[in-house]
């Protein structure tokens, strides 16, 4: 916060992700049992099929709630709980692998609907980072568990709301135009990443401060969009080089926990939850890149709350019946 010029930006910032840090570790500290875990899966559950019922409304009747940035408008572009569409469709991708908990017989009607639908919604939101990261999470699901006719489903499902959604994808095979894929968001968050990269060398490596990106690129940007666009320039332009390189590391050792709990654990529903929440993590990484910002983005930090504390249960012995 010291070398930040702009001190309301940098409380503001500090305190969000004050609140998300704090967030993490009462969720970290909280789950003790496999009630509490489940607790958590079963509310997270209801949440995503609570905002896939909005998300219905915003497509075919163009409802939106106050929070919403088409709050009062006539477009049909799902939101959800969230501000935007990216946000919404990150929430998605990394809420999907949690079908897995609830894949019993009984709930395969209703888990088939969340399934179909949500893939449905990640293809209205336009979200091509999350529609991206979709493929690849089938595709990984494909590898490890080697389900040919489930996933294969999937991905041609994706691909055939793929085609009606972009009609481009038709002119890009016929003419191979590559252009096509570009538009000014993409030379935004562009000229962001690169600003980031700038406001960290001009920084010394250290970043410009909690929050001082924003300004940074107002001052240094015609667009007026302030925003970086990408959690990981973000972190580098705002915190420096240290701080992220840090962040890289804590995350890759999360991953490889995870990893290992698939591998090594002896108990089927401990491996159910490692893969879950690997596959949410994985889901996150990629997403998070579509995202306006993650520092007040609550379901990542209750994210990685659960995975803190999983992580230590499993070290410790606490069993998952």
């Amino acid at each position: 916060m010291a070398w930040s010029k702009v001190i309301y930006q940098s409380v503001t910032y500090n305190l969000y992700l004050g609140i998300g840090i704090f967030t993490t570790l009462i969720i970290s500290l909280a789950i003790k049992t496999n009630t509490t875990l489940y607790r958590i899966f079963y509310i997270w559950y209801f949440i995503l099929f609570a905002q896939l019922l909005l998300a219905f409304l915003e497509i075919f009747y163009g409802v939106h709630i106050s929070n919403s940035r088409y709050y009062g408008k006539n477009i049909n572009i799902p939101t959800g709980f969230f501000n935007n569409e990216n946000d919404f469709a990150t929430f998605i991708v990394l809420s999907l692998p949690i079908l897995f908990i609830f894949s019993k017989k009984k709930n395969i009607l209703i888990n088939l609907f969340i399934l179909f639908f949500s893939i449905f919604v990640i293809f209205e939101t336009s979200s091509r980072t999350n529609i991206i990261t979709l493929f690849f999470l089938m595709i990984l699901y494909l590898e490890i568990y080697k389900k040919k006719k489930i996933s294969l489903m999937l991905i041609t499902l994706a691909f055939i709301f793929l085609a009606y959604k972009y009609e481009f994808l038709f002119n890009l095979i016929e003419n191979a135009r590559i252009l096509d894929f570009i538009d000014e968001s993409i030379i935004i968050r562009f000229n962001n990443i690169l600003l980031s990269v700038k406001a960290l060398i001009q920084s010394y490596m250290f970043g410009v401060g909690a929050g001082g990106m924003e300004n940074f690129i107002l001052n240094n940007s015609n667009y007026g969009i302030k925003a970086v666009h990408n959690w990981y320039f973000e972190i580098l332009g705002n915190h420096g080089l240290i701080i992220f390189i840090g962040y890289l590391i804590f995350i890759f050792f999360s991953i490889l926990s995870l990893v290992n709990i698939i591998n090594k654990a002896n108990n089927k529903l401990n491996k159910k939850i490692a893969t879950i929440l690997l596959f949410s993590n994985i889901g996150f990484l990629f997403g998070c890149v579509s995202m306006s910002t993650v520092i007040h983005f609550l379901p990542y930090w209750i994210l990685l709350g659960v995975t803190l504390c999983f992580i230590n249960n499993y070290r410790q012995g606490v069993k998952y019946l």
